[in-house]
């Protein structure tokens, strides 16, 4: 269904999708079952089947499928399957600037996702976070991601262990390593 929107050149919307009350620019997907509302979704957006994007803007060829809400996603992120979460519900979500951390005052709010970064399937993050541009994001199965360290970038796929971005393992293997 497709209320109150506009809708660019070669939009697709899928069966059982919602678009309601937002911008799509030309050749934007939304697929099977998912849900945009109040949004601005640019050039080549893909909407993967069921996600939710609420409140959030996203620049031209991203895949943006996140479960969450008043989010940012920068061109050419991934963030399909992400998860955003305020572990402190209730309580005002803090951001970190240079190092300080600052509430927002806002009980609900979503993450920033730079340029180019990609974040695997299944991965929490922490409402009020901001990913780096370029930085490739693999999580493990525990945790949420609420520190990132700078200067990560370019090094490969990082994971998150115990709340923090770990850089990958260095070194080489040898015949005795398990």
């Amino acid at each position: 269904m497709v209320e109150g929107s506009r809708l660019g050149d070669g939009v697709t919307v899928g069966p059982y999708a919602n678009v309601a009350f937002s911008h799509l620019a030309d050749h934007v997907s939304v697929s099977l079952g998912a849900d945009v509302q109040f949004s601005v979704l640019g050039r080549k957006t893909y909407v993967p089947p069921n996600a939710l994007v609420h409140f959030s803007l996203s620049y031209p060829d991203t895949i943006t499928g996140f479960f969450g809400q008043l989010s940012i996603t920068g061109s050419g992120a991934v963030t399909a399957g992400v998860r955003i979460q305020n572990p402190d519900a209730g309580h005002h979500v803090e951001v970190e600037l240079d190092g300080l951390v600052y509430s927002t005052g806002l009980e609900f709010l979503g993450a920033a996702f730079g340029y180019r970064s990609q974040l695997g399937g299944g991965t929490f993050v922490r409402a009020g976070s901001a990913i780096p541009n370029d930085y490739l994001i693999i999580s493990e199965t525990t945790g949420s991601l609420s520190r990132i360290p700078p200067g990560l970038a370019g090094l490969g796929p990082l994971t998150v262990a115990d709340g923090t971005l770990r850089p990958p393992v260095t070194g080489e293997l040898t015949a005795d390593a398990p």
